[in-house]
């Protein structure tokens, strides 16, 4: 059995007393202890057990101390562990709570996706792997810390902790870790933090929030906008029909220069000659006029 503590911490206005509603809450605790137990069998083996108790709060924001004890861990990933680490405290870098797991842990990794899908992973030394997003942005990460990344059950648990709490209104930020040296979620980074759809048939599918410049915009049926999210011009369907309603009626005007802030779905298949993506807007979130 072995034993490591982390913190994390909700911060805003709606905490700021100290108080935060059981509501709130109890479903990030639940999410949080779900996250562990997952995290834990993809990194030790299915027969890996953890115990999360909860050991203190703090007042100016809801913080709360954590123990978490850890059993059954098996031998599949020993190339991370040594003698001198536990386990609980190898999972809790891992998952990037307290700074650890070759400095990128998976909080960390999911900010610096910013709701990107990976288009390759490539093995290095020893225990690590290059994520590559494209020709020109690659990173290289613990081979766990990207499994974590990948496992549905690992990301539906985070978004239980992260986006979800985050969504509640007077909840700014989530922080991993102690105030001045945790890591810590803003709520513009919520959306990053969402699980990814689905996986199946050839067929990524993830959605993120994102900043468009405008090319060129087409107001027949069917017809695509050209829009920028700064690495390149994009085809992409507007389907937020409300957002395209009021364009209609003249309520929104556009000129060059504007930028509109949107939730986007990505679908990527893959073909003959790599990943084909397709893009769709299914919300406007803001149209920031030039």
């Amino acid at each position: 059995m072995s034993e490591a503590k982390f913190v994390l911490a909700y911060d805003g206005p709606a905490v700021a007393d100290g108080d935060m509603e059981v509501a709130d809450l109890a479903p990030a605790l639940l999410h949080l202890g779900q996250l562990l137990d997952a995290a834990a069998k993809v990194v030790d083996g299915k027969d890996s057990k953890v115990s999360l108790k909860v050991t203190s709060t703090a007042e100016g924001s809801f913080e709360i101390w954590f123990s978490l004890l850890m059993d059954g861990a098996s031998a599949g990933w020993q190339w991370w562990k040594t003698d001198d680490v536990q386990a609980a405290a190898a999972l809790i870098g891992l998952l990037g709570f307290t700074g650890l797991g070759g400095g990128f842990g998976l909080v960390k990794f999911i900010q610096f996706l910013r709701g990107r899908t990976p288009k390759d992973a490539r093995k290095t030394e020893e225990g690590f792997v290059e994520v590559i997003l494209d020709e020109n942005v690659s990173i290289k990460i613990p081979i766990a810390v990207y499994h974590l990344a990948m496992d549905p059950k690992v990301r539906a648990s985070l978004e239980g902790v992260v986006a979800e709490p985050l969504d509640k209104p007077g909840i700014e930020t989530v922080r991993f870790g102690r105030k001045g040296n945790g890591i810590v979620v803003s709520e513009d980074e919520a959306y990053s933090f969402r699980a990814p759809l689905e996986l199946e048939d050839n067929l990524f599918v993830n959605r993120y929030r994102r900043a468009f410049s405008i090319v060129s915009l087409s107001f027949k049926d069917g017809q695509k906008w050209r829009l920028n999210d700064g690495h390149g011009p994009k085809y992409v369907t507007m389907s937020d029909g409300e957002f395209v309603d009021r364009v209609d009626r003249n309520e929104i005007r556009f000129a060059k220069g504007d930028i509109l802030i949107c939730d986007v779905i990505e679908r990527s298949s893959r073909g003959a000659k790599g990943l084909k993506a397709e893009y769709e807007i299914v919300k406007v979130i803001e149209h920031q006029p030039a």
